[in-house]
């Protein structure tokens, strides 16, 4: 009973030294100070509406200028959204190469079931599952609107702050598709800083789950006992 205990502590700690070096190094490269603020994802709240009359106190130039900004904010969003679908797919694709080779007959160990291998079977499905609902379509709200909005300033007469108007509901449309484009957004990344984790957890149970299949911490402990 004793010799078997030592010889499976051995055998576990062989297996665990080469896991511990890659969570370790996987933190430190992927995990350790690469958080995003959480106030980026926060939802804005409504602009005050202006009374009659109030609208013509601002600049045309003042408002278009809020527009333009506004725009480039959804352009930044927008080219957020394929960097995380970029990301997702190649976790995606490495979860299912990592997968697609232990479980083949091409492999060149013969994995056997056991805590590693279900550690690593186990991480890269979520991983890949994680990566899958972050390259989902989910609807994206687009720059510009629609020419009905306007339907209203030809059914009464011309004020001369219709271009007001028209750049005060732009702005506040594009606050509330800046925001539904953000809350997409949060989702990706959530999706994706869960699947990290994992990913990190699978790749160090790699090497612990070959040296466990091939026997090679077994013959190691072995010697050291002899």
């Amino acid at each position: 009973m004793i010799e078997f205990n030592a010889q499976f502590w051995c055998e576990f700690v062989l297996s665990l030294a080469p896991a511990l070096v890659v969570w370790g190094g996987g933190y430190a490269v992927f995990i350790r100070g690469r958080r995003t603020p959480i106030s980026f994802y926060q939802e804005t709240a409504p602009l005050p509406s202006p009374e009659m009359g109030e609208i013509k106190e601002f600049s045309a130039d003042f408002l278009r200028e809020l527009v333009r900004l506004a725009e480039e904010r959804m352009r930044e969003l927008e080219q957020a959204s394929r960097v995380y679908e970029r990301k997702a797919m190649l976790m995606v694709s490495l979860s299912f190469a990592v997968l697609g080779y232990f479980s083949s007959n091409i492999s060149a160990v013969e994995v056997s079931p056991g805590v590693w291998s279900v550690i690593v079977y186990l991480s890269f499905g979520l991983v890949a599952v994680l990566g899958v609902k972050a390259i989902d379509f989910a609807p994206y709200e687009p720059r510009g609107q629609h020419p009905t909005v306007v339907r209203d300033f030809f059914t009464r007469p011309a004020s001369g702050d219709e271009m007001n108007w028209m750049l005060y509901h732009l702005l506040d449309s594009y606050r509330k598709r800046i925001d539904n484009n953000t809350k997409t957004n949060f989702g990706k990344f959530r999706n994706l800083h869960f699947a990290k984790y994992l990913l990190a957890l699978g790749a160090g149970g790699i090497p612990g789950m070959l040296l466990s299949s091939s026997e090679i911490s077994a013959r190691i402990c072995g010697c050291l006992a002899n």
